[in-house]
């Protein structure tokens, strides 16, 4: 898995509409600012 600053840099370079994920990374994405779909 990627650290969390990678996860960060990634998402805010690549400027989603949103982002799907599970319950179980949900934790490593406290620093996202769009919205957040839990799959679960």
């Amino acid at each position: 898995a990627y650290p969390a600053d990678r996860i960060t840099y990634m998402l805010q370079d690549s400027a989603p509409t949103a982002v799907l994920a599970q319950r179980t990374t949900l934790g490593l994405l406290t620093d996202v600012s769009v919205p957040l779909i839990n799959l679960d």
